[in-house]
């Protein structure tokens, strides 16, 4: 009965709770900037951190937002996919 009736029905708040989830993964850089800057030799570098480095550091604001607009690409074709394989658009309530 779990399978066949609460699990389909759930569907649609799973697949939001997973891409969310899977979205403020990438939200990490406060710790990182403030714990370790880095890291020793860039250990626990991050791409946020990173780009933060290049945008206010180097004063390479081209190449920062170069590489935000990247990461935001990346970021919506990881939510259409998980969007998809979840089939978060249907619903099994007919």
């Amino acid at each position: 009965m779990f399978r066949s009736i609460t699990l389909p029905l759930l569907r649609p708040v799973t697949a939001v709770v997973l891409i969310i989830s899977v979205v403020g993964s990438f939200q990490v850089f406060d710790t990182i900037a403030i714990a370790t800057r880095g890291g020793p030799v860039n250990s626990s570098n991050v791409l946020q951190y990173y780009i933060y480095e290049a945008a206010f550091s180097r004063f390479q604001f081209g190449y920062a937002s170069a590489m935000s607009v990247a990461l935001l690409i990346v970021l919506m074709i990881i939510t259409f996919l998980q969007y998809r394989l979840t089939r978060a658009g249907s619903s099994d309530l007919a």
